[in-house]
């Protein structure tokens, strides 16, 4: 079920961003473009409105929940010019109010519309990262094994 509200989502880099949430193209598209610089003022942030859904099943590519006051974990995937970098969300602020998510590629912040406050902050790790940890938890599992 759709709501009303969304959350807006900046891309704070000059390049064009490709942004999967949940396993679907952002919003139906997934692109926002990087900010621009041609003119004053510059850097002007560009952004994506990403609808918000009651339920996980509802579509992906949005952002769903809170349901009943349990938070919702979102998982986003970002390509920039290279790639592809991971996040996590775990969102919990009320579905009635709107969210502005602020993207980097080595953190994100979201923050609510209606009083300004941070409710959400955290890592965006490469896949390079991502890899590592894999190959180093299948190493320790091995010499766990002998």
């Amino acid at each position: 079920m759709a709501l009303s509200t969304a959350v807006y989502v900046f891309n704070i880099a000059a390049e064009p961003l490709n942004l999967t949430i949940n396993g679907g193209p952002a919003a139906g598209t997934g692109t926002i473009d990087g900010w621009t610089t041609g003119k004053d003022p510059k850097y002007q942030l560009q952004q994506l409105k990403v609808p918000r859904v009651l339920n996980e099943s509802d579509n992906s590519g949005y952002f769903w929940g809170p349901v009943k006051n349990t938070p919702a974990l979102q998982q986003l995937t970002m390509r920039w010019g290279e790639g592809p970098f991971f996040a996590r969300i775990l969102l919990s602020k009320a579905t009635n109010v709107d969210l502005m998510l602020f993207i980097t590629r080595s953190d994100w912040q979201l923050v609510a519309v209606d009083d300004g406050t941070v409710v959400g902050q955290g890592e965006v790790t490469p896949e390079s990262t991502v890899k590592a940890l894999m190959a180093q938890a299948q190493g320790a599992s091995g010499r766990a094994k002998k």
